[in-house]
């Protein structure tokens, strides 16, 4: 299919670009409710057009500053994906990816993100798996116990939301490709509420509480919806939606806060990194639910800036790459590093011995921390050559929070 590709800057491709993706995803459009809200998106939207000028494909995009290795890094989210039911198959979500990967590159992204309706469709254009977090239910009784060393109150006001944003911040600064969310998300609005409502229960009023310590330091914030049980509103489940916590103290505080709501809450349901694992924490860890939740993935776009920027061994030395990345091939290639003191010295992109092979899939887990080594010596098209001890030290498993 001929098609021509470009970046959309006119309201009424806008909202072609909407019922489009309505069409792809089989939801609701409503032309004259459009039309109403219509507003510039907030990323930018890709389309394919075929040679009649016809609309067959869509992408809309947002961005991101994520943290990666301590520092601030801009990203790009492949947000809605679609193209029509009858054109399909025919190469449009191929040419619109590459086109918006390739232009990210040049922005100077190290990464682009994506959640997927199918890991191995989108695994195609380079993306993989690259975030892990816990879902862990357990019941009211497991949180008995716990001391509340902090005084809770309800947030109700910006300047609490602001503390919010600073203890998050705090959180998230040990975290690879953790979310710094923008300004809207941290603005005190109508009935209380800052930030994006749970998407799975948009008709669910939040509550959100913050923790100060006797000399009125904020040390926790947590935000939860309640999700009535079998019975009725009476009684349900706690489903804890954002949280942050400068320490185990602080942790332990939300826990004794959350069982002195017994009377309404028979269930506790949190997502948390994998590294926060409440089975070490809670009396019958045997007694949880407990899922691996792993749905976004992100891409390696710029592998020499992840290269430089990633923390290398203390000693000095230098390890060498071969990258094959088939979707972007210019990515493809032998990059040595040469490091010292922990931090990257040079990256050279040529020719020379290599270490180990693997594909730009693989390398975007070892680079954001998601596997170590020894577990990447599993994956397909990975070929440890040289150097083990040292590679090992390199690529760490190490807490990502991409959510």
């Amino acid at each position: 299919m001929d098609l021509e590709i470009r970046k959309l800057e006119k309201k009424e491709d806008y909202l072609q670009a909407e019922w489009l993706l309505a069409t792809a995803f089989l939801n609701n459009w409503d032309e004259e409710e459009a039309r109403e809200k219509a507003v510039h998106p907030q990323g930018d939207i890709w389309a394919a057009f075929d040679k009649t000028g016809r609309m067959v494909s869509a992408i809309s995009t947002l961005r991101h500053e994520l943290f990666y290795e301590g520092d601030v890094i801009s990203c790009g989210e492949l947000h809605m994906v679609g193209s029509l039911p009858e054109v399909r198959e025919a190469g449009a979500v191929r040419a619109l990816i590459g086109q918006i990967l390739r232009d990210y590159k040049e922005r100077g992204d190290f990464f682009a993100t994506l959640l997927p309706f199918s890991f191995a469709f989108y695994r195609k254009f380079g993306f993989e798996a690259a975030s892990e977090m816990l879902v862990q239910k357990a019941a009211i009784d497991q949180f008995a116990g716990f001391c509340q060393e902090y005084e809770a109150r309800q947030i109700l006001c910006q300047e609490d939301v602001d503390q919010a944003r600073a203890l998050w911040h705090h959180f998230i600064g040990n975290y690879n490709l953790a979310d710094l969310r923008d300004r809207q998300a941290w603005t005190y609005g109508d009935g209380g509420e800052f930030g994006s409502r749970d998407w799975q229960h948009m008709d669910k009023q939040p509550y959100s509480y913050i923790f100060h310590d006797q000399a009125a330091k904020a040390r926790a914030y947590f935000s939860f919806i309640f999700i009535p049980g079998p019975r009725g509103p009476f009684t349900g489940t706690m489903k804890v939606t954002d949280l942050a916590f400068d320490s185990p103290q602080a942790l332990r505080s939300i826990f004794a806060f959350i069982y002195g709501m017994r009377a309404k809450i028979r269930q506790v349901q949190m997502s948390l990194p994998a590294d926060v694992d409440l089975s070490l924490m809670l009396p019958e860890p045997d007694l949880m639910e407990r899922e691996l939740d792993s749905h976004y993935t992100a891409r390696a776009l710029n592998i020499e800036k992840i290269l430089a920027a990633m923390s290398q061994p203390g000693e000095r030395g230098s390890y060498s790459l071969h990258v094959t990345d088939s979707f972007l091939p210019e990515n493809t290639g032998t990059y040595t590093v040469a490091f010292a003191h922990g931090k990257t010295e040079s990256v050279q992109k040529g020719e020379g011995p290599v270490d180990l092979e693997l594909t730009v899939e693989t390398f975007c887990q070892l680079a954001v921390g998601l596997i170590g080594l020894e577990a990447a010596l599993y994956r397909e098209g990975t070929l440890l050559k040289r150097k083990r001890e040292l590679l090992k030290k390199v690529f760490r498993k190490r807490p990502v929070l991409l959510d």
